[in-house]
């Protein structure tokens, strides 16, 4: 059964290739800005593989001086000689431990700064990307960015990278002293390291594409989770959780079919590397008790080298047993940095600034055409003026457009063709950060955060003095809402969620746009979640609000367009009509029609 929580080859090819190699590369570089730690962390790990390396030689040393009788070349054992033996051999190994250790510990510590720097770096990208890209993308995406990705990339950087980096130096030191003992028996000890090597480059080519599947599936089931816990009241409401509950077993099942393809293929290789393994062991026998009788070799040497021969292998099986681990990692590597690399949806960050007290307020639209998606026309050539200290009422049925004009002058969405200019500056060519400080903004959804009342008050002033929290609170009546919270200002909002309603939430919204005394308010249905009384409260403390200030004001109450200066009418994405409420009203056209419709008692 198809659906759009399950995996689609169409949305996510299966054959796209995913660059390991340089998302490798990029993500070692920020290694080099830990490098002081790293340099430590090295030089534990080559004390580390010192002893490594010289305790088998010494195991090798204390054999053959005890199997020395037999050969008749001594008459006894001197224990003196293995007691130093034994105690050097205690102390290497305790020093190993302990270097190994620190190693691990210097990268854990290391790992985590990284995984802080790319959680930073992903959140600081998020928050300076377009609210386009957050149309298209789905919220669980995003949010397994930083739930399971980096979290992925933490726990393999801590545990893989130190044993890679072990490995390969141990590899090096075992190879070393392996053909120092014996040249013969190195090189036929190595006949399995090309087919490991052919093997696992198989293996691992096949399972990239199955860790891709596995980490885009829980990001559409991340999605589902978030998606479903935001909606609950309505799921319930409308009986649903049956539907619900259907879906998420689809999305389940897509993570559980690339989960099992993925293991599938990486559990593979560990069984083929213990052959291997064990081929490398009958080898050496073989023809380490050959050379012994010939007596090219000593026993403690033999003894020594099946020893050298573990340190040999065991890198490539500690590779082999963290590929699951590494190749996830690298998948959420590479969502991250896609993520990072995002360019086309990146809201600039520079441009014109003008002085705040400077603003006047006068707005100008153009010609304006505008659509979501290429082929879709929301406004259609829009063209109006908003005199400074004018109040502007934007009417229109659902879909005419009100807020995809407010989303455009706050600089939310970039328009092709038109202009759109504040006191003759266009805003495209205005810096977002300082188009957005010139506007007051009042949304249609009161959104306020899990902080206290102070903070979601002075959200857009955190400087603002007492008396100016205050005064606003004063004029936008929401004093009762003070007065009956136990800790007044400093009162945090999750703890009393449930008691807060719509309206007055969005009192405190209200409090929160005009307290930073912007010159240009834009006002999205801000009194539609208010009751009758608190209404005509807040009509009465807007005139005093809004005075001298350019207002635009998006409305579906009589009571807040009829006392406009001008009001714009939109119908199917053109202005149809403007005028004041009596001069449309007796036009007869558009508002005529909505009046009767809506208003009219």
């Amino acid at each position: 059964m198809h659906n759009k929580y399950s995996y689609s080859k169409d949305r996510h090819p299966e054959g796209r290739k995913v660059f390991f190699s340089k998302t490798s590369r990029r993500l070692l570089s920020y290694f080099k800005r830990q490098y002081k730690p790293l340099l430590i962390i090295l030089c534990l790990l080559f004390v580390s593989i010192l002893c490594n390396v010289y305790a088998p030689y010494l195991l090798g040393v204390a054999i053959d001086e005890c199997v020395s009788i037999a050969y008749g070349l001594n008459t006894t054992i001197d224990f003196h000689q293995l007691k130093i033996l034994l105690l050097q051999f205690i102390i290497i190994n305790l020093l190993s431990a302990a270097c190994n250790w620190g190693s691990e510990y210097g990268m854990a510590i290391i790992s985590q700064r990284i995984a802080k720097e790319l959680s930073e770096e992903t959140f600081d990208k998020l928050n300076n990307l377009s609210i386009n890209y957050f149309d298209s993308a789905q919220r669980g995406h995003i949010l397994s960015h930083f739930s399971n990705d980096i979290e992925l990339i933490k726990e393999t950087l801590g545990a893989t990278f130190i044993q890679l980096l072990s490995g390969a130096l141990t590899l090096i030191g075992a190879v070393i002293v392996m053909y120092n003992i014996s040249p013969s028996l190195t090189l036929i000890t190595g006949i399995t390291l090309p087919i490991v090597v052919l093997l696992s480059k198989f293996i691992i080519s096949n399972t990239r594409k199955h860790f891709q599947q596995q980490q885009e599936c829980i990001g559409r089931l991340n999605g589902l989770v978030e998606e479903s816990l935001n909606g609950l009241t309505t799921i319930q409401s409308f009986v649903n959780e049956e539907k619900v509950y259907q879906e998420f077993a689809i999305a389940n099942e897509a993570v559980r079919e690339s989960g099992i393809k993925s293991q599938i293929y990486s559990g593979i290789l560990m069984p083929l590397m213990r052959v291997l393994d064990s081929l490398g062991y009958i080898l050496t026998t073989i023809f380490g008790a050959v050379f012994v009788l010939k007596g090219y070799i000593s026993i403690g040497n033999v003894q020594s080298f099946f020893l050298y021969v573990k340190n040999f292998q065991r890198p490539i099986f500690s590779l082999m047993s963290q590929i699951n681990s590494l190749q996830a990692a690298l998948v959420g590597a590479e969502r991250i940095f896609q993520l990072l690399d995002n360019t086309n949806e990146e809201q600039r960050n520079s441009g014109i600034e003008l002085v705040k007290s400077e603003v006047k307020g006068r707005i100008e639209f153009k010609e304006l055409h505008f659509g979501y998606t290429p082929t879709q026309k929301i406004l259609k050539g829009i063209s109006f003026k908003v005199t400074p200290g004018e109040v502007v009422a934007i009417v229109g049925t659902t879909g005419a457009g009100k807020s995809t004009l407010f989303n455009l002058l706050s600089g939310m969405y970039q328009y092709s063709y038109g202009s759109i200019q504040i006191d003759g500056q266009e805003i495209k060519e205005l810096a977002p950060k300082n188009l957005r400080s010139i506007l007051g903004v009042v949304q249609q959804e009161p959104i306020v955060f899990s902080e206290t009342l102070r903070f979601n008050i002075t959200y857009g002033k955190p400087e603002a003095a007492d008396d100016e929290i205050r005064h606003i609170i004063d004029l936008t009546h929401s004093k009762h809402l003070i007065e009956r919270l136990p800790n007044g200002f400093n009162q945090h909002l999750k703890e009393i969620s449930g008691q807060i309603s719509q309206g007055q939430r969005q009192l405190l919204t209200i409090a929160r746009a005009f307290l930073p005394d912007s010159p240009i308010l834009l006002l999205d249905e801000a009194t539609s979640n208010l009751d009758t009384r608190s209404e005509a409260q807040l009509q009465e403390a807007l005139k005093s609000l809004i005075k001298d200030k350019t207002c635009l004001i998006i409305a579906h109450r009589l009571n807040t367009i009829k006392n406009a200066d001008k009001i714009l009418v939109l119908d199917k994405g053109v202005i149809a009509e403007t005028g004041t409420h009596a001069e449309l009203l007796q036009k007869k056209g558009v508002y005529y029609n909505i009046y009767r419709q809506y208003w009219q008692q």
